[in-house]
C-alpha cells in the first residue's frame, strides 16, 4: 500500500545519484541449485539468461532493501529500487539544467555563431512483464537500464 495516511516519518530521499553510481547491474545464469526455485516462482524459462544485481552488492549501498530467508539466502526488493531510480533522475535533471543554464550565459557573452547547444532526454517505458525500461541520453551520450522486479 503506498497510501500517506497509512505511513508515518515520511523523508525525502537524499543523494540517490551517488547510490546509483554504486549499484553494478549484471548479467547472469541461475545455477542448477537455484534454478527451479526461481523458474517455479517466476515462470521463466529453464535456461533463461538473466539480469539484475548481486544482492551481497547492494546491500552494501542500499541495505535498507536486503532480507534474508530461513535458509540463509539474501533476498532484494527490487521495487525498492525504483524510488532510488527515480530521485537519480530528478538529482541529474537538475545538473543538467544547470549545465545548460550555464552554457546558454556562456553562449551569450560570446560570439553567437558558435553557441553550444545541448539536450537531455528521459524515457521511462511502462511496466511489461514485470520489466521497467529507462533510457538517458544527454547530448550523444547515451545510457539504457532494464529494471526486473524479482
Amino acid at each position: 500500500m503506498s497510501d500517506r495516511n497509512s505511513k508515518t516519518n515520511i523523508n525525502p530521499v537524499f543523494n540517490a545519484l551517488e547510490q546509483v553510481k554504486y549499484l553494478n547491474p549484471v548479467t547472469y545464469d541461475w545455477n542448477n541449485q537455484n534454478k527451479s526455485r526461481w523458474k517455479n516462482n517466476q515462470n521463466q524459462k529453464q535456461n533463461q539468461h538473466d539480469i539484475g544485481f548481486i544482492t551481497q552488492d547492494v546491500e552494501q549501498v542500499l541495505p535498507g532493501i536486503v532480507a534474508e530467508d530461513e535458509e540463509g539466502n539474501k533476498l532484494l526488493n527490487y521495487t525498492a529500487i525504483i524510488p532510488i531510480l527515480t530521485k537519480a533522475i530528478k538529482e541529474l535533471n537538475d545538473k543538467v539544467d544547470e549545465l545548460e543554464k550555464k552554457v546558454s550565459d556562456l553562449s551569450s557573452k560570446g560570439d553567437n555563431s558558435n553557441k553550444l547547444k545541448s539536450s537531455v532526454e528521459i524515457n521511462i517505458s511502462g511496466k511489461h512483464n514485470g520489466i521497467y525500461f529507462l533510457k538517458i541520453v544527454v547530448g550523444k551520450q547515451q545510457s539504457e537500464w532494464k529494471i526486473v522486479k524479482k
